[in-house]
């Protein structure tokens, strides 16, 4: 699987992590954005969490950074 499609979009999105769901949660195969395959030695679960929050922490820092309110986005997880 590979979520980029072609020519590097990612469907619309600004930024899209996914899990290559083979069902073998402990340890993981994902992508991020244009980076991947990873492979990660972790509970799949904890791992999407911490992209997840690791995307709404950059997202507000950028949005401080220029002393201005974060612009409202939309996350979507599925675990599982």
């Amino acid at each position: 699987m590979r979520p980029v499609g072609a020519k590097g979009k990612k469907y619309g999105f600004d930024y899209l992590a996914a899990n290559n769901c083979d069902h073998r949660h402990a340890a993981v195969t994902y992508y991020e954005n244009e980076k991947g395959p990873i492979h990660v030695e972790e509970w799949s679960p904890t791992m999407e969490t911490d992209l997840a929050l690791r995307f709404i922490e950059r997202h507000c820092r950028r949005a401080a950074s220029r002393s201005e309110a974060a612009p409202p986005f939309c996350l979507v997880m599925s675990w599982g």
